[in-house]
């Protein structure tokens, strides 16, 4: 869906760098993630819900984690 108008490989590389250097921390993945989405989402691509209850679950406190909601363009 996204790929054909925004590659990932900058992002996946930036990912995999970031998770490398930290530990693979969880949270590094899902604010890489939620970047992708957010720069797909600003070209016009729809992108349906990922975030679930097991996977980059939604913060309910928005001054803790800039990255927790899911951007609604």
């Amino acid at each position: 869906m996204c790929h054909a108008v925004l590659s990932p490989s900058a992002y996946f590389d930036t990912c995999l760098y970031d998770l490398c250097e930290l530990g693979l921390d969880h949270e590094t993945l899902c604010k890489s993630l939620q970047s992708y989405a957010d720069a797909c989402q600003s070209l016009g691509v729809k992108i349906p819900a990922w975030r679930n209850a097991t996977f980059c679950r939604k913060s309910t406190d928005r001054t803790t984690d800039a990255y927790s909601q899911e951007s609604t363009a």
